[in-house]
């Protein structure tokens, strides 16, 4: 078999990204906060913890707290849900969408701080 020759990568004769979106405004709001035709508060998990972005685009900094509550399927096992509570008081569920405060969390129920303010 014949020895294919490589061809040289051909340079952008274009212009430049910076030259292109040169004084463009982006949404600084994530397209996964656009929920039914709104922009809504999410959390977000990563590897160093939870944050979360609000509706704005802008990042809370006050602290986050983790709880957790047992829940009953329809076959009768049970499960325990993550739930996660702002220091202002908003709740979201596990997925990270808000929710509202649920009413059946017992003060035995695990709670830790996963987030602090700075």
């Amino acid at each position: 078999m014949a020895r294919r020759k490589k061809q040289p990568i051909k340079t952008s004769e274009g212009k430049s990204d910076t030259a292109i979106f040169k004084g463009v405004k982006f949404d600084p709001r994530p397209s996964s906060n656009y929920v039914m035709g709104e922009f809504i508060d999410r959390l977000y998990g990563t590897y160093q913890g939870v944050r979360l972005v609000q509706a704005d685009g802008s990042e809370y900094t006050g602290n986050i707290s983790t709880k957790q509550r047992r829940c009953k399927r329809m076959d009768g096992t049970t499960f325990m849900q993550t739930l996660h509570k702002t220091a202002d008081g908003r709740w979201f569920d596990n997925s990270g969408m808000p929710m509202s405060k649920p009413e059946d969390l017992d003060e035995k129920d695990k709670d830790e701080q996963t987030s602090q303010d700075d």
